[in-house]
């Protein structure tokens, strides 16, 4: 096996814990490695408790780790105002293995870790890999911008709707994609700390916008927390009122989200919107991601569409595309 091989390794331990346990610092993985067997790993469980390297160095000593060398998918943490942990890098100089060998540098302190490891005699290694990227993605825009990372979902036909025809919109049928997308939705939520919709869809479709369907990821502390805009009020016997392991939040516009995610601290958003606020979002430069799902159908000029006028979507660049059965997914994301 490589450092790549290593990393995965980390980051595999990492994407097993559930993003809502460790809100708001990112999900991070550790493996320990000692002629070429693993020795030890560990990940970051819960916010405020022990980091990845922590809990993987956990009872080994200096002379265990002379001839180690440490993976971990980020930057160790440095000592810095507010930690709620020791720092990462001081027990790392404590405990001096031969090498570490770092997935990402951290966005907090670029590289200051990496300096006081080289400047103790510790050998460095960074491999700027997706790793960390891949498990947090929202993680560098909050922390070097400030503002959430915002994912914006749509399933639609193939003419661009987002709604089945009104007379079988009248029966009672919402969904436009296969089960198979709407299972990857649920753990697209998952990831999210909060999902936004609209008052008008909420009163429409009367939806659970839980991750039911994603089973891996199903506990209670994976509900995201739900995001509501518009000014029409919500009956309390609604859906999205009966998951009492999270937040249900309102907006009276969408130019108040900025400042609202500021001051509660919700740094990733995945949308379940209608046409009109899926356009005001594109419109604002509010969309980092985009994960757009299309089923084999057409539904006609009765049924509502993905977004109400033309929209130049050139600064987003094709990250992936998967079929999911008949349907197919496409993810962009913006390029700045």
């Amino acid at each position: 096996m490589n450092n790549l091989d290593y990393i995965q390794l980390a980051a595999d331990l990492a994407a097993k814990i559930d993003p809502h346990r460790t809100k708001s610092n990112p999900r991070v993985g550790c493996v320990v490695v000692q002629n070429k067997q693993v020795i030890a790993q560990g990940a970051h469980q819960k916010f405020g408790e022990a980091h990845a390297e922590a809990n993987a160095l956990k009872g080994l000593t200096k002379t265990d780790l002379a001839s180690a060398t440490v993976y971990v998918t980020l930057e160790p943490c440095v000592q810095c105002a507010g930690k709620k942990t020791p720092a990462c890098t001081d027990l790392l100089l404590q405990l001096t293995p031969q090498k570490v060998v770092i997935g990402s540098l951290d966005p907090h302190f670029p590289g200051t870790g990496v300096t006081q490891l080289k400047a103790a005699g510790v050998e460095v290694e960074v491999l700027n890999t997706q790793h960390h990227q891949n498990l947090n993605p929202w993680f560098n825009t909050w922390i070097t911008q400030k503002k959430p990372f915002i994912t914006l979902k749509v399933g639609q036909s193939l003419d661009g709707k987002i709604t089945p025809p009104l007379a079988a919109y009248a029966q009672g049928k919402r969904a436009i994609t296969n089960q198979a997308v709407q299972a990857h939705v649920h753990h697209l939520r998952a990831t999210h700390q909060a999902v936004l919709t609209s008052t008008e869809t909420i009163l429409e479709d009367n939806p659970k916008l839980d991750v039911r369907h994603a089973p891996t990821l199903s506990q209670p502390t994976s509900a995201p927390d739900v995001i509501v805009v518009g000014k029409r009020v919500i009956p309390k016997s609604f859906n999205i009122f009966t998951d009492k392991n999270r937040q249900v939040y309102f907006l009276d516009a969408l130019t108040d989200l900025q400042n609202f995610c500021q001051e509660k601290q919700i740094a990733s958003i995945m949308t379940e919107c209608g046409g009109t606020l899926n356009t005001q979002f594109i419109e604002a430069d509010l969309v980092n991601q985009l994960e757009i799902f299309t089923a084999p159908i057409f539904c006609g000029d009765t049924a509502k569409p993905s977004f109400t006028k033309l929209l130049d979507l050139s600064p987003f660049q094709l990250k992936a595309k998967q079929a999911y059965g008949d349907n197919f997914g496409l993810t962009l994301a913006a390029s700045s």
